[in-house]
């Protein structure tokens, strides 16, 4: 059930406030209130109201207002009924008649005002909105926003650019060797034993960056048997040099 409010397009000098204190007419939220026909929204959403018995709904401006407010200042539920209940213009936006320091509604009503603005209904009063700021241009078009161009942003995943380093496989096992033989360098020294590299990395650090480039597709490569065999001796390399320097610290 729906009751329209006589009172819907309230002016800022009916808004009471404590202790006589005033609104400011230049005030963002009392300019934005005045341009929106609050009355022909309301018969609009009266309309998705048949019944004649029932509970009645909060007013239009409370529930389209509120929305407006919450997306114009990024608030959570929670926050926007707080800032509901602190701010006097925020409260003259939605429609009350005076300010008060109760909640105009609990959070969790919020739920129901966006289910009960559809798209048909939110597509006219943005319409409707629209055509009243350019009654106030004067007919001119409305002033479009324009931003400077920083990029393109890439929105799908797939067409991210690829940050792999080049060559993939064989820079990546060189890594891990060098990083290897710098632990064992360092328990060597830690713990005393004597540091001998000798012919057990001789193999890996001369010839790792000679295998072939993984860049080319291997049927049309004449040389993937050699870059196989390449990445076979490095690792076989890799495992014998760890496996004798763990025989060196007596592991």
């Amino acid at each position: 059930m729906y009751k329209i409010t006589e009172m819907s397009q309230i002016s800022f000098y009916d808004f009471n406030q404590a202790y006589g204190f005033a609104l400011d007419s230049k005030n963002e939220w009392i300019q934005r209130a005045e341009l929106i026909p609050w009355h022909t929204l309301e018969r609009s959403y009266a309309r998705m109201f048949p019944a004649k018995v029932g509970n009645v709904a909060k007013p239009l401006r409370m529930v389209l207002g509120a929305l407006i407010i919450q997306a114009k200042k990024q608030l959570s539920d929670a926050k926007l009924v707080q800032e509901l209940t602190e701010n006097p213009y925020l409260q003259f936006f939605i429609g009350l008649p005076a300010f008060q320091s109760k909640k105009p509604f609990d959070s969790s009503s919020l739920v129901g005002f966006r289910k009960r603005l559809n798209v048909a209904f939110m597509q006219e009063a943005n319409a409707l909105i629209l055509s009243a700021l350019e009654e106030v241009n004067d007919g001119a078009p409305l002033p479009v926003e324009t931003k400077e161009n920083v990029g393109t942003e890439i929105l799908d995943a797939t067409c991210a650019p690829s940050n792999v380093r080049f060559p993939r496989d064989t820079s990546l096992l060189n890594e891990a060797r060098t990083q290897l033989e710098g632990m064992i360098d360092w328990f060597h020294k830690q713990y005393g034993f004597e540091k001998s590299h000798g012919p057990i990395v001789e193999w890996p650090t001369k010839n790792i960056w000679l295998l072939p480039k993984p860049n080319v597709p291997e049927r049309k490569n004449p040389s993937h048997r050699t870059k196989a065999t390449g990445l076979c001796g490095a690792r076989s390399a890799l495992s014998s040099g760890l496996h004798a320097r763990r025989l060196c610290l007596g592991a």
